[in-house]
């Protein structure tokens, strides 16, 4: 008797919820990754332009970033 009430557009419209909801959760972790990589690989770039001598505001300029941001990974 548990189908009794059985509703398959019901059905149907919280299983699409459910996939949304999983299909967000998977966009974000990948957005996650995708973003501390490129953190990373700014970093070492950045680093590595100040061993060549650049100063901050010469290293935000190449890689086009906010001074900032650049003070702050290299600090």
């Amino acid at each position: 008797m548990l189908m009794a009430e059985y509703d398959y557009d019901m059905d149907i419209a919280v299983q699409r919820e459910e996939a949304e909801e999983i299909g967000e959760k998977r966009g974000e972790a990948r957005g996650i990754e995708i973003g501390e990589k490129r953190g990373i690989e700014l970093t070492k770039e950045a680093i590595k332009l100040q061993k060549q001598g650049k100063e901050a505001e010469e290293i935000a300029g190449i890689l086009e970033i906010p001074v900032e941001r650049v003070q702050l990974m290299l600090s």
